[in-house]
């Protein structure tokens, strides 16, 4: 049932009042890891993070060990920042540190990954500057990098911060005025012309006007780009109200962890292909 799609035709809360009442049942090993961990997924999927993340807690304190446990450490950071609860976060951060230290093990990309939650946890913990800081040393800005800096200036109002991260975002799309813009692509650049007129940066939200607004235009995000980048003389008290609302709707974030999450579920899918390849060459 717990190793199937089978589970999936059970509500979350039948799924775990099965697995609390033949939890003695679990099989051992990876087999039985498996099973916590695919019933802890499940009630994350659902929005069940408190629950998920207690499963997770007790899959990484009486099952796992090492790497797995270490990349099980992660995953529980992750969820836990999504519950609002970044000290926990922190803690779940500094475990798998821990775990890898113990066993001597290098993951450079999990190692990664622990700074970026990491970096996100001090900012919900209300030090952003540490956070920045964090992110700063990393050298590979890649887009996952620059989204974090980018949600983390967004969220403490460092809005000079926000818009370098944005631009930088930006010119990684290579977009080409004879191309449509995607819908990512104008949210971008929306966002950095918010960033841009909260900074006060007048000139360079010209700039931005001048490139990007015939494109804008055929976009949904076309009418709020023109209110943004209005020209200080004919800015209206309804405008800042627009922005405000555009600064509290946005969650760099989310786009971030879906990333995270994809390339998580990748991997799994990997284990699991190898595990079956394995065991049909064993049988």
């Amino acid at each position: 049932l717990f190793l199937t799609d089978e589970i999936n035709k059970l509500s979350p809360l039948e799924a775990v009042s099965v697995y609390e009442e033949f939890e003695e049942l679990t099989p051992e090993g990876k087999t039985g890891d498996n099973v916590v961990r695919k019933l802890a997924e499940r009630l994350i999927e659902v929005g069940l993070l408190g629950r998920g993340a207690e499963l997770m807690n007790d899959l990484i304190d009486t099952r796992l060990s090492g790497i797995d446990a270490a990349k099980a450490s992660v995953r529980l950071g992750s969820v836990l920042l999504l519950d609002d609860r970044p000290s926990d976060a922190l803690e779940a951060l500094q475990r798998a540190d821990e775990f890898l230290a113990v066993d001597l093990v290098e993951d450079p990309k999990l190692e990664r990954d622990i700074t970026l939650l990491r970096a996100r946890g001090f900012s919900d913990s209300g030090v952003p500057q540490r956070a920045i800081t964090i992110l700063s040393r990393i050298r590979d800005q890649d887009p996952n990098v620059l989204r974090l800096r980018a949600d983390i200036a967004w969220r403490s109002g460092e809005w000079n911060e926000a818009a370098r991260s944005l631009e930088r975002l930006v010119g990684l799309e290579r977009i080409s005025i004879q191309q449509p813009l995607s819908e990512q692509q104008a949210n971008l650049i929306l966002n950095w012309s918010v960033a841009l007129n909260l900074a006060g940066d007048r000139r360079a939200l010209a700039n931005l006007k001048n490139r990007f607004s015939s494109a804008m235009e055929k976009t949904t995000r076309g009418r709020l780009f023109d209110v943004v980048t209005r020209p200080r003389q004919n800015v209206r008290l309804s405008d800042r109200e627009t922005i405000q609302a555009i600064v509290s709707e946005v969650d760099l974030f989310s786009e971030f962890l879906s990333s995270y999450e994809q390339n998580l579920a990748n991997e799994r899918a990997t284990e699991t292909q190898n595990s079956s390849s394995t065991s049909g060459t064993s049988n």
